[in-house]
């Protein structure tokens, strides 16, 4: 096997008839740039000897550096770099290729400072679907701070469009961020907010008018749930309408088939949900699976209402805010069954008020879709509520209270799980 010797700069392995030669004493200069451009690769510092070469791609730019330092229409830019400009700058692929338009090539530049030149071809699978590179691609992006000379044509037109792209508006191609950065603003998956966004369908608002809900409406709603900014911000960027153009949108088909009796049939909600350790723990027919839920009210704080009687309504004077309550069912294994309300939460809606009005709503509903044999987790806000969940032919499980006599702890009631 022929003797194999790495380039200086990129590590190219080639045989030494192929590689060059830079210990010429009239090569000091291009030393000193070879010497920058490992330092650009992030390559542990290497002291350049008598046996040092370079591959023939660096040796050429290297070349041409050396060339034009004396040309004052060359300025230096982070100039990536490619062995092959035939082939994918990411996977070095040669099928399915496309050249980078102007706009592509600048939003890298803004992004992260390195300049493609003309002719580089990437695969169709590394683009978005307005030919822009993946953010997630830019750490396999590697580039030498060089020389590089830009005709008045292109120097004009890269000009434009970095214009074009500081008025282009972020947030309407959530393909412009990356994955990390689209989970930190909406809290979900780019794969999750492609599917969220085939539930988005038209609003409508009048006779044969409807609104459309778009990639940027969605991200905003995103933004707006899982950063919790409050709505004097989306006033001031104007942005409330399509707030609410997304929120009705989601209403009408996504939320009906994932939250609600009618989003899950009772058989899979027991094979699915209920949990082996809360069968045996509750069901005392064990071998016979049945469904078991827990019902509990929870908060959700709002701001300040301009409207006195809902201000006074919405104060909780337990948690010392403004909050309203929605009563949630929920499986052993954390899945939200259904949703009722939103209550307000003074004190005439405490828990067992608020499931008696959902009863008292649609107790038909509820009951068949339990069915027979359906056990119900409540706590002690419930105690209220028994009698109308036996009259339902409800079973349910609650916890009881401890009291203490001579220094030992006892039950004060018998336990209803009788275990």
């Amino acid at each position: 096997m022929a003797l194999q010797i790495h380039c200086f700069v990129c590590d190219f392995a080639g045989t030494p008839k192929i590689m060059k030669k830079i210990n010429r004493p009239d090569y000091e200069l291009r030393r000193q740039i070879a010497t920058g451009y490992q330092q650009n690769l992030h390559k542990p510092v290497e002291e350049m000897n008598l046996e040092s070469r370079l591959c023939i791609n660096c040796y050429r730019t290297i070349s041409t550096e050396n060339e034009l330092r004396n040309d004052p229409t060359c300025i230096k830019l982070n100039i990536f770099r490619q062995t092959n400009r035939a082939t994918c700058l990411i996977c070095n692929g040669v099928g399915n290729l496309r050249r980078f338009t102007m706009e592509a090539r600048v939003q890298i530049f803004i992004d992260i400072n390195i300049f493609i030149p003309e002719r580089t071809r990437c695969c169709h699978d590394h683009l978005n679907r307005h030919g822009k590179l993946l953010q997630d691609h830019y750490p396999h992006l590697q580039y030498f701070n060089t020389l590089y000379k830009l005709n008045e044509e292109e120097l004009q037109n890269f000009l434009l469009n970095m214009r074009e792209a500081s008025k282009a508006d972020p947030y309407s191609d959530h393909t412009t961020f990356s994955e990390e950065d689209l989970k930190t603003l909406s809290s979900v998956t780019r794969e999750q907010f492609q599917e969220l966004l085939t539930f988005c369908d038209p609003v409508p608002v009048q006779s044969n008018v409807h609104r459309y809900v778009t990639e940027k409406h969605l991200l905003l709603f995103l933004c707006k749930l899982c950063q919790g900014l409050s709505d004097d911000f989306w006033k001031v960027i104007r942005q409330t309408l399509a707030i609410s153009i997304v929120r009705q949108s989601l209403m009408i088909r996504f939320v009906s088939q994932n939250i609600g009796l009618g989003a899950i049939t009772r058989q899979e909600y027991i094979d699915r949900h209920v949990t082996e350790f809360a069968n045996a723990l509750y069901n005392p027919d064990a071998p016979n699976p049945t469904a078991i839920a827990c019902i509990d009210g929870t908060y959700s704080y709002i701001e300040k209402s301009n409207n006195f009687q809902a201000l006074r309504q919405s104060y909780s004077l337990h948690k010392g805010r403004h909050l309203i309550k929605p009563a949630l069912i929920v499986a052993p294994n954390g899945y939200i069954l259904d949703i009722h309300g939103p209550y307000f939460s003074d004190s005439r809606n405490n828990d067992a008020v608020m499931l008696r009005s959902e009863f008292e709503k649609d107790a038909d509903a509820l009951r068949q879709w339990l069915g027979e044999n359906a056990i119900l987790i409540v706590d002690r806000g419930y105690r209220d509520i028994l009698p109308l969940l036996d009259n339902l032919g409800i079973d349910h499980r609650m916890p009881v209270f401890f009291s203490k006599a001579k220094g030992n702890w006892r039950l004060k009631k018998q336990t209803i799980l009788d275990l």
